[in-house]
Formats: structure tokens, C-alpha cells, sequence
């Protein structure tokens, strides 16, 4: 199998929205630790992206109806929290379940969180999910599907590449705030005298 980068998600999220995509099907070729892998550097490219951010980057919004990286990274830790919650019923774990938002575009986004809250948080949410996929990785089932409104019969592995597909989006969608006119390019002026 082709290891699970941008291209290969893009590939597989393409047709995501028109007939649904069976993810069941899209991710039973991968391995759940391919998975883990790929979320891994995934999310560890994403913390490389905000680490040297501040306050006026991490809150800049291109166009009004554009997200800031304030508001990719709330929104992201917050709605992990579904496939969070779905992985703990799928793989019989016995941990508290975690509150989590509806299942709509943009739900959890916050503004005008520091840049530290912002490293923090991620990596928080980073480190939870990657354990828990690591703990579900050892049930001897794992995968067994279960019903998910919207989403359809849904295993472990499914949770994990629809976990992976949200990310590598909002990766994408962090670099073109990056790179958008107007972000805040900080330049250190030298005084030469």
C-alpha cells in the first residue's frame, strides 16, 4: 500500500462528499499502525507549522469569512473528540468519554486564543488521540463495524482515516493562511550604525 500522505488522502477524500465514500472499505487496506503512523506525522506537521507563530499570526483571518489558525486548531482538537469518542466504543476501553461538538463544518472554532494556548492545546489533543489509537490498536477486534449517523458502518481503522482526512484539510487550509497577503510577516530590523 501506498503510504498514507496528502496525496494519497486527496485521493481517497475526493469523493468524499459526492455518493459518500465508504471509508470501512477505504481504510481496511492500511494497517491500524500505517494509521497511527500517518496521523502521527501529520499532526507533528501541523505543530512544526504554528511552533514559531505568535499572537497576531496565530489570530490572523485572510478574509472575513476565513479561518484563522486560532480557529483551525480549536476546531480540530474539539471535533477530534467524535472519533475519539467513537474509537473508546469500538474498541471496549474503559475511559471516560469526552464531550463533543455537532457534526457541522467549523464547530469548536475559537478566535483570539494566544499562540501558546494554541501549541498547547494541539498537543494535548495530539498526544491523547495518538495513545488512545495506540491502546486500540491492541484489542484482538478491532474491526468490528458499528452504525454512525451520517457516516455509515464505521470500524476502528475508519475512525482513524476520517480523523486523518479532517486533518490533512485543516493542515492544508493553516499553510494558505501561512501564505495568504497580509499575514504578518514579522522581519527583525537590524540597526547598522
Amino acid at each position: 500500500m501506498p503510504e498514507l500522505d496528502a496525496a494519497v488522502l486527496d485521493a481517497i477524500f475526493t469523493t468524499f462528499a459526492l455518493p459518500p465514500i465508504n471509508l470501512t472499505s477505504a481504510a481496511s487496506p492500511y494497517s491500524v499502525e500505517e494509521l497511527i503512523r500517518a496521523f502521527t506525522r501529520q499532526r507533528s506537521e501541523l505543530i512544526a507549522v504554528i511552533s514559531n507563530l505568535d499572537d497576531a499570526q496565530i489570530n490572523f483571518s485572510p478574509a472575513p469569512e476565513s479561518f484563522s489558525i486560532s480557529e483551525i486548531v480549536s476546531h480540530i482538537t474539539t471535533a477530534q473528540n467524535g472519533p475519539y469518542n467513537a474509537l473508546l466504543e469500538l474498541s471496549n476501553i474503559v475511559l471516560p468519554f469526552v464531550d463533543h461538538v455537532r457534526f457541522m463544518p467549523g464547530e469548536g472554532a475559537r478566535k483570539q486564543l494566544s499562540a501558546a494556548a494554541c501549541q498547547h492545546m494541539l498537543n494535548e489533543a495530539t498526544e491523547e488521540l495518538s495513545d488512545l489509537m495506540r491502546q486500540a490498536a491492541r484489542i484482538d477486534n478491532n474491526d468490528t463495524p458499528k452504525e454512525y449517523p451520517i457516516l455509515g458502518s464505521m470500524t476502528l481503522k475508519a475512525w482513524m482515516l476520517f480523523q486523518l482526512g479532517h486533518d490533512v484539510d485543516h493542515l492544508r487550509q493553516a499553510k494558505a493562511v501561512l501564505s495568504s497577503e497580509g499575514f504578518p510577516h514579522h522581519v527583525e530590523v537590524v540597526n547598522l550604525t
